[in-house]
């Protein structure tokens, strides 16, 4: 542990108005831990077959969160392609096995070499590459030696065995000509990447019904300038855009939902180039929750692959962009990485009170409490929850911290021998390594690698009404957030409206989710009215549905920015938009009233 240093109050920039970053709210200090961690990306490993994870966002030479090795079947071996099921569960293709095997949400998080779930073999399985199951919880397995698509029910592949598909479609008229992976639309048809013949063929759920040999209700095929060129990667858009990875060719391009209803040899709607090693005979693609693209790169320049992510406005036009973070170095466990796989991190919220109690539920990290610790203490303020989700600070309204699980303690105020007692936010920094905290009137005291860009003292500006904050991605800005819904700005934070800018007068705001991507927010009341800006989503608020409250205390968003929960001094829950109820407080028979902060791990 080492001291943290006070905030020396330079005024960088300031305008009335707000911004989005990591939530802080009255109370709460600190981020969701939904809207920090967006959730967990596994890479399939060619050379070692292994699995190796990593908390999303993350970029650089990083160490994975988990590395699965394979067991003596093996189980994991030339691993292509993976995809998620609706639970949660990893399917792993094994190109070289012939097999397909499952892996639950504990086993990913072990770093042994755990016997699969599941295991899947069969006399129709060979070479197999593409995975993807369809809206029936049904798997499809492309594969690539025989040139075929195989159906096992949702049924079927509870269980290990040797199985027999209920669907092979294969045939000349088909199209599927070393087919790699597979992809369902919207509508249900099922595109499929031909790596000899350079084009994607679509099936109509129809023509997937039975075996046999369909013609292809769609075929696209490469143009002059070999838009596809050994096409391996697919993966759908929220707008419906298809877009593939081509192995040969170190580009991905995009196809619209109209390019691909006319079929031929469209010119891509997008071309991403190299830029220099960030495409490097790419194979699996897929999107996170923020919209972002992630690529596996079998090779770049230290030899291990790479692994790499494209912003939503990356995607947009054509070019040769330099990712938004690139997982690369000795230390990542990459190893000629090829399969890709984005899982959300499952409904999970632990409930903290004014004395450091927490309670858990849904599948949490709890790191420990201070009753558990014989602390004994009434003026806890919230939590700060560490990115990869396996720790969090408590905070108190005199500035003291105890940090649990992985967070590191970085210092403290009355560590430093400064006496104040209205701490109402903190700022966590990226990397974990410090933090900024903020008092009700707008001061604040950095510590460990936190950068201070200015305080409302500091401009001669005072007020007693800071509830909280919000930081960018970046940490070079932050908002300073007001019970009436004011907002101050700092450094490079953007503004995006405030309540006292609409005519909006109120003096309740409590809490403040910002979206992934940075580019909105949403502001709360203790009476759960809601008020977005931005590209902030407006899923609902409690004065909306008649229900009457006056203590809402914290939000926490989920990982695509689809839904929220709202939390109340009771430890009541009530969610919004795709957010899945956990449990709460008074549903589990506990009475309380001192709930101030709710973070997700």
């Amino acid at each position: 542990m080492r001291a943290g240093r006070v905030a020396a109050g330079v005024v960088c920039a300031v305008t009335v108005g707000g911004t989005a970053g990591v939530a802080i709210s009255t109370l709460t200090p600190g981020l969701a831990g939904a809207a920090t961690q967006r959730g967990t990306l596994f890479v399939g490993n060619l050379d070692s077959s292994t699995i190796t994870s990593y908390a999303v966002p993350t970029t650089g030479n990083v160490s994975p969160t988990s590395t699965i090795n394979s067991t003596a079947a093996p189980s994991i071996d030339y691993p292509y392609a993976m995809t998620p099921d609706a639970a949660g569960d990893l399917w792993v293709s094994n190109y070289s096995a012939d097999s397909v095997v499952e892996f639950t949400p504990d086993q990913l998080r072990s770093t042994a070499t755990p016997t699969p779930a599941v295991t899947i073999t069969s006399g129709d399985i060979s070479g197999p590459v593409g995975l993807t199951f369809d809206a029936s919880g049904n798997l499809w397995v492309t594969n690539y030696t025989t040139s075929t698509l195989v159906r096992f029910t949702a049924a079927q592949i509870k269980t290990s065995g040797n199985l027999t598909p209920g669907i092979i479609i294969s045939g000349a008229q088909s199209g599927l000509n070393m087919p790699e992976t597979s992809a369902f639309a919207a509508n249900g048809d099922l595109w499929t990447a031909n790596s000899n013949s350079n084009t994607l063929v679509a099936f109509t759920p129809s023509q997937l019904t039975s075996s046999g040999d369909p013609t292809p209700v769609m075929t696209v095929s490469a143009d002059a300038n070999k838009s596809l060129d050994y096409p391996f990667g697919l993966a759908f858009d929220a707008s419906g855009n298809l877009w593939a990875s081509n192995e040969e060719g170190n580009t991905l391009v995009r196809f619209t939902p109209g390019q691909l209803a006319a079929g031929g040899s469209p010119t891509p709607s997008v071309t991403l180039t190299s830029d220099p090693g960030s495409i490097e005979c790419p194979w699996q693609i897929t999107f996170d929750g923020a919209g972002d693209l992630w690529v596996a790169n079998e090779f770049s320049p230290v030899g291990v692959g790479s692994v790499v992510e494209f912003s939503p406005d990356q995607l947009a036009a054509s070019g040769s962009p330099t990712p938004a973070s690139t997982i690369n170095g000795t230390n990542t466990g990459l190893d000629a990485p090829a399969g890709l796989a984005f899982i959300p991190p499952p409904p999970n919220y632990l409930l903290i009170g004014s004395d450091g109690g927490t309670f858990a539920f849904g599948a949490p990290n709890f790191e420990g409490s201070l009753p558990g610790m014989g602390v004994h203490v009434t003026n806890i303020v919230g939590a700060v929850p560490t990115i990869d989700g396996k720790g969090y600070l408590l905070i108190g309204s005199d500035g003291g911290t105890f940090a649990f699980g992985d967070a590191n303690f970085e210092g403290s105020l009355p560590g430093m021998g400064v006496h104040v007692n209205n701490i109402v936010a903190v700022v966590p920094t990226a990397d974990d390594k410090g933090y900024l905290m903020i008092g009700s009137d707008g001061g604040t005291f950095t510590f460990g690698d936190a950068m201070n860009f200015g305080s409302l003292p500091g401009m001669g500006v005072h007020v007693n009404n800071i509830v909280g904050a919000v930081s960018t991605i970046d940490g070079k800005g932050y908002l300073l957030i007001g019970s009436d819904g004011g907002t101050f700005a700092f450094g490079n934070a953007n503004f995006e409206g405030s309540l006292p800018g609409m005519g909006v007068h109120v003096n309740n705001v409590v809490a403040v989710v910002p979206t992934v991507d940075n580019n909105g927010y949403l502001m709360l009341g203790s009476d759960g009215g809601t008020f977005a800006f931005g590209n902030a989503n407006f899923e609902g608020s409690l004065p909306g549905i008649g229900v009457s409250v006056s203590n809402i205390v914290a939000v926490i968003p989920t990982w695509n920015d689809k839904g929220y929960t709202m939390i109340g001094t009771d430890g009541g829950t009530f969610t919004f938009g795709n957010a899945v109820n956990a449990g709460s407080l008074p549903g589990i028979g506990v009475h309380v009233n001192n709930i101030v902060s709710g973070i997700s791990s």
